[in-house]
């Protein structure tokens, strides 16, 4: 990822809902197709494989069997800008399980998401549908997510940890814990600590950042209450060091 000298957002700005409103076209190109990529491949750091490969028939360029293809990511663009919609949600909202069953409605059967389904005729409804559903959705995760680790904690009490050791090993437990790494690290930094809150930072600032109206509606409109720890410093300032990276960056 290249970045300009000049030009990255404040903090204050980059905290706001619609941030991305700030960003050039290319940006949010670049934007879009690193929010695919990384819930496509499930890899989310910028430099990996999956990010620094070029895919000519998405990203532009003549294909092995000599087809010529244009770029994907600047259609969904527009799809984007004229629906007037939030990025992040925009692509998360395909790999919903409502756009699954708008995919079967249409006799589609169960498919991988491909780039060109993000500005689809059911695009539109999988958003809407999605963005009634994320909360709800994002309540359950938390209850769950909670409940596994109660449930570890208690069945590893027999191990007599010491305390700070004790939470590290149940919440990075990837075995019986069903957690996210958001959920992960608000767990950890409540717990005090440090070492779960540092090991999912990156992931959790990923997934909240992209989802930062749900998250914060759940919050703030007490969906689930007294929650507020969810949000915590670090977060935040990842949130902003990651949203820094797209204002700045130039191609």
């Amino acid at each position: 990822m290249r970045l300009k000298e000049v030009g990255a957002l404040a903090g204050e700005e980059l905290l706001s809902h619609d941030w991305y409103r700030r960003l050039d076209r290319d940006q949010l190109l670049a934007y879009v197709r690193y929010q695919f990529l990384s819930t496509y491949f499930r890899q989310y750091d910028f430099d990996a494989r999956a990010h620094v490969t070029r895919y000519k028939r998405w990203d532009g360029g003549r294909s092995a069997d000599g087809v010529r293809h244009k770029s994907i990511w600047s259609d969904i663009v527009d799809e984007i800008l004229k629906h007037d919609v939030v990025p992040g949600l925009w692509v998360h909202a395909h790999f919903s399980p409502s756009f699954s069953s708008l995919l079967c409605e249409s006799r589609k059967g169960f498919t991988s998401v491909q780039p060109a389904m993000l500005r689809g005729p059911s695009s539109h409804a999988a958003y809407r549908d999605y963005l009634s559903a994320c909360p709800l959705s994002i309540r359950q995760a938390y209850h769950v997510a909670h409940n596994s680790i109660m449930a570890r904690y208690s069945a590893t009490t027999v191990y007599q940890l010491p305390p700070d050791d004790h939470y590290f090993y149940v919440l990075c437990d990837t075995a019986y814990v069903n957690a996210s790494p958001f959920f992960r690290h608000a767990f950890g930094a409540l717990a005090n600590c440090h070492r779960v809150e540092s090991r999912y930072i990156f992931e959790a600032a990923i997934e909240y950042e992209a989802k930062q109206s749900m998250y914060d509606r759940v919050i703030d409109d007490g969906i689930v209450e007294n929650v507020a720890w969810w949000r915590t410093n670090d977060l935040l300032q990842e949130v902003i060091n990651i949203r820094q990276k797209w204002s700045a960056y130039c191609g």
